[in-house]
């Protein structure tokens, strides 16, 4: 998500503030996203450490999650289909 100045992207400053949700809301929620994205990271190397794992991107294990479950069943087309939504959905958030 583009920047500016520190704050929230134009655009989704933009369209909030249109929506009815205020900029100081917006940047309220920015904040607390990155402050949580913050506290995973370290959550992570935390654990790395601990258990000796090599520490591995999100979308990395995703697909390692999704590589043993799509082996652990005989999915039919649509179910894979609605897996592989799954994933793609979770990497993006």
């Amino acid at each position: 998500m583009a920047t500016y100045g520190g704050c929230i992207g134009v655009e989704m400053r933009r369209s909030k503030t249109n929506s009815g949700i205020g900029v100081n809301t917006t940047q309220t929620a920015w904040r607390n996203k990155t402050n949580h994205d913050i506290a995973a990271s370290i959550i992570g190397h935390m654990r790395q450490a601990a258990l000796g794992e090599a520490l591995l991107p999100f979308e990395q294990r995703v697909a390692n999650a999704m590589r043993r479950i799509y082996a652990s069943h005989s999915w039919t087309q649509v179910q894979r289909r609605r897996l592989d939504r799954l994933a793609k959905q979770l990497t993006h958030e």
